[in-house]
């Protein structure tokens, strides 16, 4: 912790000044939906950042330690935004679902298909299909060992898909304003299109409260498929395998990660209207619990694209090659199509 401690320090002042700023700009002008959300600006800075300081610079260097605290934190708060009542409704419940698992096939279809006819290798097809079906790097790093990735496919996708990432959340909430979307659709659009989980939350959190959480509930439907989906590559690939460590012992991929429990947790407790007593803080009025909780979840979800930023070289990002870059964008896009063609039936 105290290594990491600069990193800390430098992403929440940078986060403060990230609100202070989204605060300015929609105080001074009529449209402030248009204004990006502070979590998305804190991406923009904090990969200006983070290209500005030296490589081994201490106050980035602690950023992968905030990553992996902050983000199944804030992802655990914005439970406590859910009332697990709304998904009685057949189409938010039963169709959000159907939309999601559709969704997800078409993504790893997608991806195979627009790599294979970019004449990309049958690794990067493979790894290419499952980050955006997924969870991005995540979802490819643990199919990667399962098919025998060489190096540089795993940097090729991992870059690839991490700028494809960028895109879509930059994309969505416009194309969500222009189809005129309901809050809770639009953040089934983000959680059940952007390919990383912190990227889907900060594109619906852009988009409203309601979008934010219903973003995080619909990405975390698709994490919880992370383990099937892989072990499914990898039967495809014919070498399902598990990883070795140098020690010898072996990796395997969770079937349910643990913050998906906690904010499973706190939906719960906030349908039955027990997060919403009132908290007394020093300089604010009293605030209910759940509202507290939220609040919490989008200031850790902020400094989290902050060291998100700082893990994001522009050398990576330009060394994306042309045809992986091509292949990425229309399986993007063509996934994006396909979401929303879903959701004008199903809503």
């Amino acid at each position: 912790m105290r290594k990491s401690l600069p990193t800390w320090l430098l992403a929440i002042a940078l986060t403060a000044a990230c609100y202070v700023l989204v605060d300015f700009l929609r105080e001074g002008t009529e449209r402030p939906a248009a204004i990006p959300s502070a979590a998305i600006l804190a991406m923009l800075v904090g990969v200006v950042v983070g290209n500005v300081l030296p490589k081994n610079s201490p106050w980035k260097g602690g950023s992968r330690s905030i990553i992996k605290t902050a983000i199944p934190l804030a992802i655990v708060f914005m439970g406590a935004g859910l009332d697990l009542g709304v998904l009685a409704d057949p189409r938010v419940g039963v169709g959000g679902l159907a939309i999601t698992l559709l969704a997800i096939a078409a993504a790893l279809g997608l991806g195979i298909f627009c790599a294979r006819a970019l004449g990309l290798s049958r690794n990067t097809q493979l790894l290419l299909g499952v980050g955006t079906a997924i969870c991005g790097s995540s979802a490819i790093i643990a199919t990667a060992p399962l098919i025998d990735a060489e190096e540089d496919e795993l940097v090729l996708t991992v870059a690839t898909v991490n700028l494809m990432g960028l895109v879509a959340m930059f994309a969505i909430p416009p194309i969500a304003h222009a189809f005129g979307l309901t809050e809770q659709v639009s953040g089934i659009f983000a959680g059940t299109t952007i390919h990383a989980i912190p990227q889907a939350i900060a594109a619906g959190d852009a988009m409203g409260d309601t979008a934010g959480t219903f973003a995080t509930l619909f990405k975390l439907v698709r994490v919880s498929l992370l383990a099937p989906i892989v072990l499914l590559v990898g039967a495809l690939a014919r070498r399902n395998k598990p990883k070795v460590d140098q020690d010898g012992s072996t990796t395997s991929t969770p079937w349910v990660p643990w913050f998906l429990w906690g904010f499973a947790a706190l939906a719960i407790l906030h349908s039955f209207e027990l997060l919403e007593f009132g908290i007394a803080l020093p300089g604010l009025e009293i605030t209910p619990l759940s509202g507290l909780l939220k609040a919490a979840g989008k200031g850790l979800l902020a400094i989290a694209m902050i060291a998100i930023g700082f893990e994001l070289p522009l050398s990576q990002l330009v060394g994306v090659g042309a045809r992986a870059l091509l292949a990425g964008l229309l399986s993007t896009f063509g996934l994006l199509a396909v979401t929303l063609g879903l959701l004008a039936i199903v809503f």
